[in-house]
């Protein structure tokens, strides 16, 4: 078979954008079978040098998103599968940052890139399943270190925003896997250094309502739901609360401070 002289570069990139792309809708279809095939699919074009690389770069936030999707739906028993998608997605992050010219560390268009990378994780944080939450805070911390920067500096320019979207929630009024989910990205950011998140109205009006979740009884916080599961999510729920209190204790002295804490 003769190979056309007229096949250029730019023809094999765009059989490979392509073919990622079918790679992608199948990792949006449903059947883990289809999702894993596409996260495989995904893999090869990112291990290839060269075109195979810069396809993914040039979609890299799409194909970030179409994996977090995969996590999303992905049954909670397959603790193996996480491990091959986030190969990939640690894959393409560290396709996208060396992708940065060295002589152009701030180059505007990279750093929305970053930007947008560091959004779509720092927002996943209070993601209701645990996979997402887990694998947002690895790949957050992979972005520190792939561009040199510190935690607190990647996700200061989006914290007013992030934290207002957790703050104005209502807890009691949401189920339980949403309620962990905020609780746990509230403790994330308290935790990081230099007080990330300001001692505000905003963070102790949560703060009395994660105590009284603790603090409440069973009775009160079960639903309609099958009692049983409810008790499960209970119990993870408290351990979620009280995480963040003690997390919250060196910027606050929560607990020093209520009267029913003090008395028991």
């Amino acid at each position: 078979m003769t190979v056309d002289a007229n096949f250029t570069q730019v023809d094999v990139l765009r059989i490979l954008h392509h073919v990622a792309g079918r790679f992608s809708s199948l990792c949006l279809e449903p059947g883990w079978l289809r999702k894993s095939a596409g996260c495989a699919g995904i893999k090869i074009i990112a291990c290839m040098p060269g075109l195979g690389q810069k396809c993914v770069t040039d979609r890299d936030v799409s194909v970030v998103r179409t994996l977090l999707h995969v996590l999303k739906d992905m049954p909670y028993d397959l603790s193996q599968d996480v491990d091959e998608v986030m190969d990939v997605m640690t894959r393409v992050l560290r396709l996208s940052s060396a992708n940065i010219p060295p002589s152009q560390p701030t180059d505007p268009p990279q750093l929305n890139k970053l930007m947008h990378l560091t959004s779509i994780f720092f927002q996943d944080l209070s993601n209701s399943n645990p996979i997402v939450r887990n694998a947002s805070q690895k790949c957050l911390q992979l972005l520190s270190e792939l561009n040199d920067k510190s935690l607190v500096d990647l996700l200061m320019p989006l914290r007013d925003k992030i934290l207002a979207n957790l703050y104005t929630k209502p807890l009691r009024a949401l189920p339980f896997s949403i309620q962990i989910g905020i609780i746990e990205a509230v403790r994330y950011c308290v935790s990081l250094e230099t007080h990330f998140v300001e001692l505000n109205d905003e963070l102790l009006r949560l703060l009395h309502e994660v105590l009284a979740l603790a603090d409440a009884e069973d009775a009160a916080l079960l639903g309609r739901a099958n009692p049983r599961q409810s008790l499960i999510e209970i119990t993870k729920l408290r351990v979620a609360c009280i995480k963040l209190l003690t997390a919250s204790m060196p910027m606050t002295d929560f607990f020093a401070k209520q009267i029913q804490t003090r008395q028991k």
